[in-house]
């Protein structure tokens, strides 16, 4: 009895990692068989976006296939609108969101399918934005200073770095401290002077 022959040998694959203390260990090994059929496949990886306010998110979405797979966005469980203002699907299948703000947050996956497969990956978008205005509060005074506190509910996505904090009198110059604490106290004030 003769054995049969298949028309393309098969493979086994297998991978491993090296870092500047040595190799690690190898993967799970796969066996491939070589075909000439190719189910959809992305070749993008997804993952979490930070993307600042007013600047464009891109969302590679590039894939294999024979026959060329189609691709379809959803943005959570609903199809991207593609006709909305500020969204476009590139030549290569990638998402641009142009100029986002915080409304651009969430889940993209990007679908691509074949006769023979289909593939996803899914993106988290995080828009960073400005800070909320934080909340001024008035904690000491005395003759010539006031000790002011001011708590921050939405950083925006981001660490604050700095504060500035503005005062002049009624009928003078603004004057501009730049503050890294959450609090802070001006001195040499005029007593009966207002300041705004």
């Amino acid at each position: 009895m003769a054995a049969s022959v298949l028309p393309f040998p098969a493979l086994q694959v297998w991978v491993t990692a090296s870092t500047v203390v040595g190799e690690g260990r190898t993967s799970t090994l796969v066996s491939v068989v070589p075909s000439d059929t190719v189910g959809a496949g992305i070749w993008s990886v997804g993952g979490s976006v930070l993307v600042n306010w007013k600047r464009d998110a891109l969302l590679q979405c590039r894939t294999v296939g024979v026959p060329e797979p189609s691709r379809t966005w959803t943005r959570g469980p609903e199809r991207v609108n593609l006709n909305s203002p500020g969204l476009m699907v590139d030549n290569n299948g990638s998402l641009v969101i142009s100029s986002v703000d915080r409304s651009a947050s969430g889940l993209y996956t990007c679908t691509a399918s074949n006769i023979h497969g289909t593939d996803a990956i899914t993106y988290n978008v995080i828009v960073r934005v400005p800070p909320l205005p934080p909340k001024l509060h008035v904690t000491e005074t005395t003759a010539s200073s006031i000790r002011l506190q001011w708590d921050v509910e939405d950083e925006g996505g981001s660490r604050v770095t700095l504060f500035n904090l503005y005062y002049r009198t009624a009928n003078g110059e603004a004057v501009q401290l730049a503050v890294q604490d959450n609090s802070h106290t001006i001195y040499g004030l005029e007593c009966g002077t207002e300041y705004i």
